[in-house]
């Protein structure tokens, strides 16, 4: 009985060692996923949004409100100093800039 015993202690740890081992692996993996997103935004030369928001709030300073970003142009809704509202558009792929 004791020799059972210990034989099923050393499969239970051997379990935990084995499983253990693997959430490395995992984890190296996933970074490898995050690094090569990241390479490819940098590829295509797109412009994050909060890079967008920097852009729109540098042309028309006020209070950022709403953002959209629909074929690759983000529409930013900015409250102007003015007190009125307007839309700053910055384009995804060159960080170009328009506002009305």
């Amino acid at each position: 009985m004791i020799k059972f015993g210990k034989v099923l202690s050393g499969v239970a740890l051997g379990a935990i060692v084995g499983l253990s081992s693997l959430s490395p692996a995992f984890a190296a993996e996933t970074s490898h996923v995050n690094s090569a997103k990241t390479s490819s935004q940098q590829e295509c030369g797109c412009v994050a949004q909060t890079e967008a928001k920097t852009i729109a709030l540098k042309q028309l300073p006020g209070t950022f409100k709403s953002v959209e970003l629909k074929d690759n142009v983000y529409t930013f809704l900015i409250h102007g100093k003015d007190n009125k509202e307007h839309h700053v558009k910055v384009n995804a792929k060159t960080g170009a800039y328009s506002y009305q």
